[in-house]
């Protein structure tokens, strides 16, 4: 009798040997032929809890077979490498930095065959900005402020509130649009909101400006130079859709009135690249302006005094 000793096959591949006896001129032979292990997979730890800034993060991957990784593609402040492998591996999970002041998470997906594992990795937020001195406006972007002639303007005005994925157009719930891109946060406002607002986001003896101020903004100063200091951002257009664009919209105070309909529209001021301080309209009459359906154009404030 012989005793065929075979070791555990750790592979999910079926493996033969041959087993030959030989007498003088007589050989037979058995062939031995291991089952396939079952695919395995693990994957530690299941969750990752990330700091704001940039950072890598390692998940240990234990499989017997070939496996494949993958980040939600809403995520795409979240990287993996390598993203496949066959066997025991790690994949390093890389973070951008969260310039915003909301938490943020991704979902990486470990896939080996019909085997899935799942690790959630949630970002902290940015810290909020340092406070404003006092005399500035509370939600100012920093205490920077600008004077061209008489005027004194501050900073964009945020609300750390905003939700940078829904743009909740409402005169009364405090919530605005944030958009994010590089080193860069813009945050967009609808009219009726920033109208309704006022004192909040521009405290005396601070106001939102007049359409004349800006006028006289455009007197004062080389638009240039101006986009230069305060960059760009464009506006909030509908409910689903930011874009910074080569101009920077905000809101004034000021009505535009509309002789021919006799109705007030909303009113706004670009700065563009090419062509200067330029005042606009948003064709929002205030009792179609304070429905949902109206609500889809969102720009920036700053402050004047």
């Amino acid at each position: 009798t012989i005793t065929v000793n075979v070791a555990e096959n750790l592979t999910v591949a079926t493996r033969a040997a041959t087993v030959t006896i030989t007498s003088g001129t007589l050989s037979q032979q058995v062939t031995v032929t291991q089952a396939a292990a079952a695919p395995t997979l693990g994957v530690t730890p299941a969750t990752i809890d990330a700091a704001a800034g940039t950072g890598t993060y390692a998940v240990t991957i234990t499989s017997n077979t070939a496996w494949t990784a993958a980040v939600n593609t809403a995520a795409t402040w979240c990287t993996l490498s390598p993203a496949s492998a066959t066997g025991n591996g790690t994949v390093t999970v890389n973070v951008a930095e969260n310039l915003t002041v909301a938490t943020r998470a991704a979902t990486v997906t470990i896939t080996s065959g019909t085997l899935s594992q799942q690790v959630t990795v949630t970002q902290a937020a940015a810290a909020p900005p340092t406070p404003p001195a006092a005399g500035t406006p509370p939600h100012a972007a920093s205490t920077q402020t600008w004077t061209f002639g008489s005027q004194t303007w501050s900073d964009a005005i945020q609300i750390l509130a905003c939700d940078n994925n829904t743009f909740l157009f409402s005169n009364t719930e405090p919530h605005c649009r944030s958009y994010t891109l590089g080193q860069d946060t813009w945050y967009y406002y609808n009219w009726p909101y920033a109208m309704a607002n006022a004192q909040e986001l521009c405290p005396s003896p601070w106001r939102l400006p007049t359409f004349d101020e800006v006028s006289d903004l455009g007197m004062y100063t080389d638009y240039e130079e101006l986009i230069a200091e305060w960059g760009l951002g464009g506006a909030a257009q509908y409910a689903d859709v930011s874009y910074p664009a080569n101009e920077a919209a905000y809101w004034t105070s000021t009505p535009y009135y509309d002789e021919e309909t006799g109705e007030s529209d909303s009113q706004s001021w670009h700065l563009y690249y090419t062509n200067g301080v330029r005042m606009g309209t948003i064709n929002l009459p205030p009792a179609m302006a304070l429905t949902v359906a109206g609500n889809n154009i969102g720009m920036q404030v700053r402050c004047v005094k």
